[in-house]
């Protein structure tokens, strides 16, 4: 699988939040998602799950990233060149994530 292309790569995206008394800082250091690749991201609540997946998702756009780049049928598109030029959520068509709330039973 190693061969295939990805859809997704992301190298050090990052958002930071700051209200004077805390810093909060999530970062996407290193992530390639190839065809039929299943990832997992766990934490505590609070701890930026859903930050990181609404990067990822292009519907937040981060405060810094090195490298964020999508393939949709062969065509590459540089997201974080979109985002620096004040486009976020661009071919977010091309893009669909499915947030599943389990109960507390």
């Amino acid at each position: 699988m190693n061969g295939t292309p990805p859809v997704l790569a992301v190298h050090g995206a990052a958002k930071v939040w700051s209200d004077g008394q805390r810093h909060v800082d999530i970062e996407i250091s290193d992530l390639v998602l190839r065809p039929g690749e299943v990832k997992v991201i766990t934490g505590p609540s609070g701890s930026g799950k859903s930050t990181a997946l609404d990067m990822l998702a292009l519907a937040l756009q981060p405060d810094r990233v090195s490298n964020m780049r999508l393939w949709q049928d062969g065509a590459e598109t540089d997201i974080a060149a979109l985002h620096a030029k004040g486009a976020p959520g661009a071919d977010r068509a091309a893009w669909g994530s499915v947030f599943l709330c389990g109960s507390n039973r």
